[in-house]
């Protein structure tokens, strides 16, 4: 999928939920401009469909940190899974890494939010913070660009926890499957301490 079609996206659920303000709000969008050039990927070149066989594939966690369902997310855009299931992690670490391998689809021009899609198909965004669009990138340095190929456990972003919490931030990440609609099932493990490279949720 292009970088703009997953902008696309975002925008077409958000704005069913709460109206264009929630996009503005959350990533500091006021259209449906990407954060950076277009990255002249198209849809065919990535797969589209789940993995043959099994029909199953895991998420694994981005994070360290304490992993808590997405209803306890203090941001009903999250909270509400009007943006996609998936959970949030508590970091106590200040580095998010590659869930699995893939494509980077969207890198925001504010740093705390990137967009992937799996090799299956599956299209991950992973949001660090709650209204940290307003932060406009500081204590945010990020290791990937729109297009790039990513293996699982590649590092994507790091950013100041302490500077970020004492600038009056909740550092709550959500990690949503953007197109949840294409699965039957979106499952999580049991809540509590996850590293980065632990499994986290689960698709069929």
């Amino acid at each position: 999928m292009h970088a703009k079609g997953f902008i696309g996206l975002l925008i077409s659920i958000v704005v069913a939920f709460a109206g264009g303000f929630v996009l503005t709000y959350l990533f500091g969008y006021k259209n449906a401009a990407p954060a950076q050039a277009d990255s002249g990927r198209h849809a065919a070149d990535i797969p589209a469909q789940k993995e043959q066989g099994t029909g199953e594939m895991t998420v694994f966690s981005p994070l360290d940190g304490e992993w808590i369902p997405l209803t306890e997310v203090q941001d009903e855009a999250f909270s509400s899974g009007a943006m996609g299931k998936g959970a949030a992690i508590i970091p106590t670490g200040g580095a998010a890494y590659v869930p699995f391998s893939g494509t980077v689809h969207t890198v925001f021009k504010t740093k705390h939010a990137i967009g992937m899609i799996s090799q299956e198909g599956v299209e991950i965004l992973i949001h660090i913070g709650i209204n940290t669009v307003k932060l406009k990138g500081e204590h945010f340095t990020t290791f990937v660009k729109e297009g790039d190929t990513v293996k699982k456990g590649d590092k994507l972003v790091e950013f100041d926890l302490e500077a970020i919490q004492n600038a009056g931030y909740d550092v709550t990440t959500s990690v949503l499957i953007s197109n949840t609609a294409d699965y039957a099932e979106i499952s999580v493990k049991e809540y509590g301490h996850v590293s980065p490279g632990d499994p986290l949720i689960f698709i069929k």
